[in-house]
């Protein structure tokens, strides 16, 4: 299983993340953050290091989006 896709949706005041992989399964996920807006730039900027990683080695993927060397407000998504 692969990851293909990455979108960021904000309803209302709160943003939500859907992962897609390849074998039609989809992830949604809340996202905790005092600025909503911001969020959707991290995660597009993130998009292009998960696709095509394992979603279920969340190690791996969370040490990709935390290459930056800080927990926030990199990799805070």
């Amino acid at each position: 299983m692969k990851i293909t896709d990455l979108k960021v949706a904000v309803i209302g005041a709160s943003p939500v993340i859907r992962i897609t992989t390849d074998e039609g399964i989809d992830g949604l996920g809340p996202v905790a953050v005092p600025r909503a807006g911001h969020i959707r730039w991290h995660a597009q900027f993130y998009k292009e290091h998960i696709v095509g990683e394992d979603p279920t080695d969340v190690e791996r993927v969370m040490l990709k989006i935390r290459r930056m060397g800080a927990f926030k407000p990199w990799g805070s998504g």
